[in-house]
């Protein structure tokens, strides 16, 4: 991407995201071509914490609060499965396995 001092930091984030796109969509993506754009993107990513090293720590932080989030919903989402799930008719639960999936 040439001198990435001159490029503004939207830009810097419009290409992160469209390269980041582009390695979600192409599924015939070589596997040359996806260690390129990877490469790229941490290249731009560095840029971007040299330019403004407190955003970049916010996003970060922000980004592990969002991953943070799915991660407990899909935990809860699990476990809820495992308590209903004996409780369709035909399963049987004894008072135990009910605590332990239960349980915090």
């Amino acid at each position: 991407f040439g001198d990435l001092d001159i490029l503004a930091s939207t830009t810097i984030d419009r290409l992160i995201t469209n390269l980041e796109n582009l390695i979600k969509t192409d599924k015939n993506l070589s596997p040359e071509n996806l260690k390129l754009y990877k490469e790229e993107i941490d290249k731009l990513k560095a840029q971007k914490v040299k330019d403004n090293p407190f955003k970049a720590i916010t996003e970060g932080l922000n980004e592990y609060i969002d991953a943070t989030k799915k991660l407990h919903d899909e935990q809860a989402k699990a476990k809820q499965q495992a308590v209903l799930q004996p409780l369709q008719p035909g399963h049987q639960l004894s008072i135990l396995a009910y605590i332990a999936l239960t349980r915090p």
